[in-house]
């Protein structure tokens, strides 16, 4: 989800192309191009550690505390799971990242923004990983349709 989300299409980005003169030279919106799908795998893993979820309550009462001044630098009015999973300002996320780190944890656990249903895992190095499996996806791999349905995306052809 996360990576195919750039493809996906703006709410106001066909309104405003249209007004621009001149040839199309970028990928069709809502299009994954045609050898977006080469040189990658799909795969599941165990990673080792203990994995913080940010967007629990406890770690958001935390990292409120501990970012508070950067918060208030940045005009982040409040640090919420909206402003984690939103992502911006970008250095509020890198923040909380290194409050995790140096509290010792193997990593961050958060759900993804295109949907609760999607869990992301952001692993520290050095990191261990075991029982790995990855195969290459394919242009019809179900998995990779199911996302681009979700996503609003013409299906990879």
């Amino acid at each position: 989800m996360e990576t195919l989300s750039r493809f996906r299409p703006s709410i106001t980005l066909p309104a405003s192309l249209n007004e621009i003169d001149g040839d199309n030279d970028f990928t069709t919106i809502g299009e994954v191009p045609v050898d977006w799908h080469q040189n990658r795998v799909l795969g599941t893993a165990k990673a080792e550690g203990t994995y913080a979820d940010i967007c629990g309550g406890e770690w958001i009462s935390l990292l409120r505390r501990k970012l508070a001044s950067d918060c208030v630098r940045l005009g982040v009015e409040d640090l919420d799971a909206r402003v984690l999973q939103s992502g911006s300002p970008r250095l509020i996320t890198q923040l909380a990242s290194r409050v995790v780190y140096e509290v010792g944890f193997a990593g961050i656990y958060y759900r993804s923004r295109y949907g609760h249903g999607f869990e992301n895992w952001a692993c520290f190095e050095p990191f261990r990983i075991r029982d790995t499996d990855s195969q290459a996806i394919a242009k019809d791999h179900a998995v990779l349709l199911a996302a681009a349905k979700i996503l609003e995306l013409k299906a990879v052809s």
